[in-house]
């Protein structure tokens, strides 16, 4: 029986939604803007993705912290907090003012529309869309 080096790794990870990216300084840090505070984590970023919307996380392991930035495929998309229960998250479309629905932790890729339902969509009671 080979010997196996034990690997005790434990990962938390911290989520920051709907923060936007600002700029980045001398491609070494970038600066995102919250709800409460800006952030400015150490970190490579395309700067391809200034003025982007999206989810913001940082890995807390024993040898540090990566951040990592994940924009939403749809830019109009807002998290909505007081539309969480145990089974799914709430959803805000900016440009439409209707609300989705998607599983806890997924990001909608689809926008609700004003007349008829996209494909990926299924209605929910209280007139919110499902994704």
């Amino acid at each position: 029986m080979e010997n196996f080096p034990s690997i005790n790794t434990h990962v938390t990870i911290d989520e920051f939604y709907d923060v936007t990216l600002r700029t980045t300084i001398r491609n070494r840090y970038a600066v995102f803007e919250t709800d409460s505070e800006p952030l400015t984590p150490e970190m490579h970023i395309d700067p391809n993705l200034i003025g982007q919307t999206g989810v913001l996380k940082v890995h807390h392991t024993q040898h540090g912290q990566v951040w990592r930035f994940f924009a939403y495929e749809k830019q109009s998309m807002r998290r909505l907090p007081e539309g969480d229960d145990l089974t799914g998250w709430g959803w805000e479309c900016l440009s439409t003012g209707l609300t989705v629905r998607t599983e806890v932790g997924a990001v909608p890729t689809a926008q609700p529309f004003e007349r008829g339902v996209p494909p990926k969509v299924m209605p929910q009671s209280g007139g919110d869309y499902f994704i």
